[in-house]
Order: structure tokens, then C-alpha cells, then sequence
């Protein structure tokens, strides 16, 4: 007989002491969890001041006090016990929450796991209280001294669990956990006043601001280049709404650390909803990098559930994939608004340090329609309508050449003669002064001087036509002369099978044949050549996932892409002053002029007074 078999213990009903500890682990795991639950509480209580003090990373002490409406003297007994709120009455209110909670378990499980304390006093009551525990391990009130408002306190978090005790990191580690919460949950409470402190030390303390005047709070958690480029946005359509800020794509991380989404005042985490953000930063952002904001969506409480995870970080939506489009569609107008110029010193500085003073470009975005469940997401592409109109639309890829401008590498000249108009009639890039190295064209505009890659703007110009066009054809299929045949898993050929319409739309003429077989007799006629397994087989893991299909939308517009590279002006062909002012103009009025198609920046610009400090001028 194996050694590890032992004998089977009876089954018995464990301790409260126990249970709540082990309730406690689904809650609590670290410092930073304890920090969340009592700061959603503050904000939940009304305050309009909070006030954290964090000792030895939180594992020795973690303090908040608030200025809400604190907790009467006959509730208070009732705040660390399990399942004890006064947040919901009966099991409906479930469906309707208008606060940050609810598990249930969060203030029992931190007092299961650490000495708690806490005072209050209610507005109107000359007196506080407080609630603390005895020797016996029963909950004891008492009379206290404090102002209107609730402070709970933390001591020795673990104490009593040596097994999840030593799991904690160092003290540094520990509040930094703790900050990036703080600085997370600042953003769903613009409108407080925040006071962090670490043993007993200031170390963060913002003033509360407006969502109209929000940029000294956007600045102290994402950076100043952030908070002086934000895009705001805002749109609506049945039952949802969206708000908050965006960055253009020239302002992006590395890492995905600056990504901040809140569901009816609920920061979340979502990876359809952060995947549809990151579709619409497509081809505007270098490869790597990624897209930063912040965002408040607000639906109908009665289409999600937000009782699915012990950290309140997961909702379950109804119609994900509605949610999906419409982030998606929101966020891809205010990305195609007209060019915002940035400034050489924003280009060269991290989104987290400082930069020069920019051009703002706030966008105000309004959707007044759902994004259709059964309409494709080719169809959902927009384009500015400012763009000329193509002469000749294009059912193939045979066709798109008709698009490209006509390349002549002869050296043009003109006469440096400059004729522009007084600098309040200049357009936002101004008028042509010349080339520089073939190159660059060297504009004046009335803030300065405008700097522009002739090829990698035309690129953009070039790119956005081509879209245009072919969006204006749909997309056409092509047979194959060869029906392809790809084995599948059974439920990818049960999806196939439930939206065979949804891949025709795309150009994708598929036939379940078993139950691990497909076959494949059309694709859209620009991808004719590609390989046919491959595509299908990603465009079904992206239904499956995220009810999209990218894979054809990306690879179609990987091709124009490389068309209208290969169709831009190239580098050392001299233009004449009137070709340099047609690409401005063409530029001003072209969607995502402000990058090029691999989301390398097309224009900066030197202000006068920028050229003034270079040369010193005035000191």
C-alpha cells in the first residue's frame, strides 16, 4: 500500500474562526486588496476628503479616514460580520446597484485576518463611537472623539494566518501595490479631495477637480504628456453611454500599464472591451506599443452582472459584443479626427515625463445608434467624407493601382517665391517655405514652424483613399478553383454552421461538411493567394472569442497599406512649392494624417517661442 494514503478523516463542520479565515483568502491576498475595499467604502460613503496613511506597506498599518456620512452607533456592531450591508435589502437589488459593492464579504474577511478598529460619527450627533474587539474576541462599542465622517483602522494584517504572512513581499513592494491602487481608484473620484500618506509622511495629496477641468488629476496618475494631449471623448447609443479621455497615438507605453476602465464607476478589466480599444488604434500605433486611457461606461445595470468576482474586478455583460462595437466605434472617430500638430519636444519624451506645452484636441464624439450584432465589422469603418472623391471605384486588387499617384523622379523646380497670406488667414500647416534633404517640407504656420515627412504623410494620405474606395465597393469574393479544406474542432464547425451569413458578408463562403470539416469555396478577392487555411482558422478563433473578425479587416488593410507605401512620393524627389501645399492641404483634411500607417509621427511643428529659447532671444 502507497505511503501517501492515510486514513480518511470524518467529515466535520470546521470553526468560524477557520471559515472566516479561509472566506478571507478569496478577498484579501495582500495589502492592496484591503486598501480597495475600504477606499470603495469611503467614496461609497459620500466623502468628499480621504485620507490614507499606510504603514510598513500596509502589513503593519493601513489607516482611511473620510468625511462621508459615517455609520450610527446601533450599526455599527453589525459592520464586521459576514453578509452585513447596508447596501442591499433582498436579493433584486442585486441587478440594480448604485454603489461600489457588493461580495458581501469584504469588511468580515478583513477582520477575520487582522485587529480592526473603527470610529464614526454621523452628521447631527455630538458623539462618536467606536468598534473594537475584546479579549474574548467579541465585538465591543464604545464612546470616541472624532469629526463627522469614518475612520477604519488596520493593524497587523496576517497575524493570525503565518501561512499567508510570509507570502508578502517587502515593504516596498508591497506599497507600491497600494499606490497603483490608489492612483487606479483616484480616477472614479475626480471630485474628492485624496491625501496619501506613508508612515505618516505626505507623499501624494490631489485636490478634487471637475470631469471639465480634470487635467491636474489626469497629470499626477498618467503624466503631463497625457494630461496636455488627451482626446475627450463621449458617446451614446441605446442604453450606454461613454466618456473620459484618450491619448492620440503618438502619445503610447510599452506596456499596457496605463490602461484605466471603469463600468458604472468600476474599474475593471475586460479583454474583449480592451481588445476592441486596441482594434481601434489599429495602424496608428508603432508596433509594440500601447494605447492609453481613460474610460467611464456607463449601461443599464439590469444588462450586467457585477457579482462574479471576489475583487469586484469583473463584470459580465449581456451583449458583450454590442458593448465591443460600440467602444470600438466610439473610439475609432475621435483616432480619425483632423491632425493635432505636435511639437518636437513631446516626440521625445516617455508619456510619464514631462513635456512641452501642445496643441489640445478635444473631441466630442455622440452615437446615436447601436452598433448592429449582425452587421459586420468591415461595415463599421468610417472615413472622413472631407476626403475627394475617387474617380473610378475597384472590384479587385488588379484595379487599386488606378488609385496611386503617378511617380515622376525628375527634379522639379519653382521659384522660391512665397506669396501667402497674412498669418490669421493660414491654415493650420501653413504654407510651404521649401524642402529640406528631399525629405522634409519646412512649412510657416502662424504658431511657428511645421516640419513634415513628405513620404510618410502622403503614405497616410494615399492609404485612407484606397480604404475609402474600397469600402465604397464592399467586398467582393472570388471562387476558388479548388474548394480548400480545413479540419476544424467541432464547436469551430458548429459556429461556422450558426453564422454562415456573417462570413458571406465578409467575402467568406464556408460549408460545414462533418463535424470536423469545412470547406472553404470563396475568399474576398483582394486576399486571392493568401493562404486559405491560415486565414480561416484565425478569423474562427477571433469569432469565437471576441464575435470580430480582424483577420480579414487586418490583412486587407495590411495590402492597401503596402500599396500606398509603395505608391507615396519617395525621399529625395524634389516638389514644387504648389505640390508642397497640396499635400498640406490633402494632410489637414485626411483621417489619422497625424501618424503614418506603422504610427511613426507625420508632423511636428517648433513654436516661435521654442525657436526663441535655441537662440536665446530675450535673455
Amino acid at each position: 500500500m502507497s505511503s501517501r494514503i492515510k486514513k480518511r478523516a470524518r467529515i466535520q463542520q470546521l470553526p468560524q474562526s477557520v471559515s472566516n479565515c479561509l472566506a478571507a483568502g478569496e478577498v484579501v491576498g495582500r495589502p492592496a486588496n484591503v486598501f480597495k475595499e475600504l477606499f470603495e467604502n469611503a467614496i461609497d460613503s459620500g466623502a468628499t476628503q480621504i485620507k490614507i496613511n499606510v504603514r510598513q506597506g500596509g502589513a503593519a498599518a493601513l489607516i482611511i479616514e473620510d468625511n462621508g456620512e459615517g455609520i450610527v452607533e446601533a450599526d455599527l456592531k453589525y459592520a464586521p460580520l459576514r453578509y452585513a450591508t447596508s447596501k442591499i435589502n433582498q436579493i433584486e437589488d442585486l441587478t440594480c446597484l448604485g454603489t461600489l459593492g457588493f461580495r458581501g464579504e469584504a469588511l468580515a474577511s478583513i477582520a477575520a485576518v487582522s485587529r480592526l478598529q473603527i470610529i464614526s460619527r454621523v452628521k447631527g450627533v455630538d458623539d462618536a463611537y467606536q468598534l473594537l474587539r475584546t479579549d474574548d474576541a467579541q465585538w465591543q462599542v464604545k464612546p470616541a472623539h472624532r469629526l463627522v465622517g469614518t475612520t477604519v483602522e488596520v493593524f497587523d494584517l496576517f497575524y493570525n494566518v503565518p501561512a499567508r504572512r510570509k507570502f508578502l513581499r517587502t515593504d516596498s513592494t508591497e506599497l507600491k501595490h497600494i499606490e497603483q491602487s490608489f492612483k487606479s481608484m483616484s480616477l472614479c473620484c475626480l471630485d474628492v479631495e485624496l491625501i496619501f500618506q506613508n508612515q505618516d509622511r505626505v507623499k501624494h495629496q490631489w485636490a478634487a477637480v471637475t470631469p471639465e477641468k480634470p487635467h491636474a488629476r489626469l497629470q499626477a496618475v498618467l503624466g503631463k504628456a497625457f494630461a496636455d494631449q488627451a482626446i475627450a471623448i463621449e458617446g451614446q447609443a441605446p442604453g450606454l453611454s461613454v466618456t473620459g479621455w484618450i491619448a492620440p497615438p503618438t502619445v503610447s507605453r510599452s506596456q499596457p500599464d496605463a490602461q484605466y476602465l471603469f463600468v458604472n464607476q468600476r474599474l475593471i478589466k475586460d479583454k474583449s472591451l480592451s481588445h476592441a480599444i486596441k482594434r481601434a488604434y489599429q495602424d496608428c500605433l508603432i508596433h509594440g506599443q500601447q494605447p492609453m486611457f481613460v474610460l467611464y461606461l456607463t449601461v443599464d445595470p439590469d444588462t450586467i452582472d457585477v457579482n462574479v468576482h471576489p475583487n469586484k474586478q469583473e463584470v459580465r455583460f449581456e451583449s458583450l459584443r454590442t458593448v465591443h462595437n460600440f467602444i470600438y466605434h466610439v473610439i475609432h472617430q475621435a483616432i480619425a479626427q483632423p491632425i493635432a500638430v505636435h511639437t518636437l519636444a513631446e516626440l521625445k519624451t516617455d508619456a510619464f515625463s514631462p513635456s512641452a506645452a501642445v496643441i489640445k484636441q478635444p473631441v466630442q464624439q455622440e452615437i446615436k445608434t447601436h452598433v448592429s450584432l449582425d452587421k459586420a465589422p468591415a461595415a463599421v469603418a468610417t472615413v472622413d467624407e472631407r476626403l475627394p472623391q475617387e474617380t473610378k471605384a475597384f472590384q479587385d486588387s488588379d484595379s487599386i493601382g488606378s488609385l496611386l499617384p503617378a511617380q515622376s523622379h525628375a527634379p522639379r523646380r519653382e521659384a522660391p517665391t512665397i506669396n501667402t497670406p497674412p498669418s490669421t488667414a493660414l491654415p493650420p500647416l501653413g504654407y510651404a517655405l521649401g524642402q529640406l534633404h528631399g525629405v522634409y517640407i519646412l512649412s510657416e504656420n502662424k504658431e511657428g514652424l511645421v516640419l513634415v515627412d513628405m513620404h510618410a504623410a502622403h503614405e497616410r494620405v494615399t492609404y485612407e483613399r484606397l480604404k475609402k474606395a474600397y469600402a465604397s465597393t464592399g467586398i467582393a469574393t472570388q471562387k476558388l478553383l479548388l474548394p480548400v479544406h480545413v479540419t476544424v474542432t467541432e464547436s469551430e464547425a458548429n459556429l461556422v454552421e450558426a453564422s454562415t451569413q456573417v462570413f458571406l458578408q465578409l467575402g467568406l463562403d464556408l460549408m460545414c461538411q462533418g463535424s470536423e470539416l469545412i470547406i472553404v469555396r470563396a475568399v474576398p478577392a483582394i486576399l486571392k493567394g493568401t493562404d486559405v487555411q491560415t486565414l480561416v482558422q484565425a478569423v474562427l478563433a477571433e469569432w469565437s472569442l471576441h464575435k470580430t473578425m480582424d483577420s480579414i479587416d487586418t490583412r486587407i488593410n495590411c495590402l492597401l497599406s503596402t500599396l500606398a507605401c509603395h505608391g507615396a512620393i519617395r525621399a529625395n524627389r524634389t516638389l514644387s512649392l504648389s505640390e508642397m501645399n497640396a499635400l498640406l492641404r490633402d494632410i489637414e483634411v485626411t483621417e489619422r494624417a497625424g501618424q503614418c500607417n506603422h504610427g511613426r509621427p507625420t508632423v511636428i511643428k517648433m513654436t516661435l517661442k521654442s525657436l526663441d529659447a535655441l537662440f536665446k532671444r530675450g535673455q
